[in-house]
């Protein structure tokens, strides 16, 4: 008798406040677009295979980037990648257009004003660019300081 009552209070609190029905709730809808699984899959190729060849700066520049990426895009300024990633301006510069000259981030746009962020691409599959990775040299290394370019 007690579960009818409580029912019947329920239903109509319900329609006090304007529900359209007091029965079963509606199940979520599907999240829509790709499967986590895709960033999962570039996560740990990352980790796996390409981390152990780049510097700790190059590698949490990428993280942050990975981090902030939707759909393949990210849209980053220098400075809050160097304050996500705890490195400077200037190697937070850096890190992105080594990231960039790799391959693990293309520039989709780069802004002039240093206050509105640059959109960059996240490569996929960062496991392919393994070969890229290892000629490029660490940050601050006697080859980095002797280009002439």
């Amino acid at each position: 008798m007690t579960n009818d009552l409580d029912a019947r209070v329920r239903a109509k609190r319900a329609e006090r406040f304007g529900a359209a029905s007091t029965g079963e709730r509606p199940q979520a809808a599907p999240a829509k677009g790709k499967p986590t699984g895709d960033r999962w899959r570039t996560f740990n190729q990352f980790v796996d295979v390409i981390q152990p060849h780049l510097p700790l700066a190059v590698s949490r520049v990428w993280n942050v980037a990975f981090r902030h990426a939707r759909g393949g895009r990210v849209e980053l300024t220098v400075r809050t990648t160097a304050a996500a990633a705890g490195v400077s301006d200037s190697t937070a510069a850096d890190c992105l257009n080594r990231l960039v000259a790799v391959g693990l981030l293309w520039v989709i746009w780069k802004s002039k004003d240093r206050t509105k962020g640059s959109w960059y691409g996240v490569h996929p599959n960062p496991g392919d660019l393994l070969a890229r990775v290892k000629t490029v040299p660490a940050i601050g290394t006697v080859e980095d300081r002797n280009r002439t370019d």
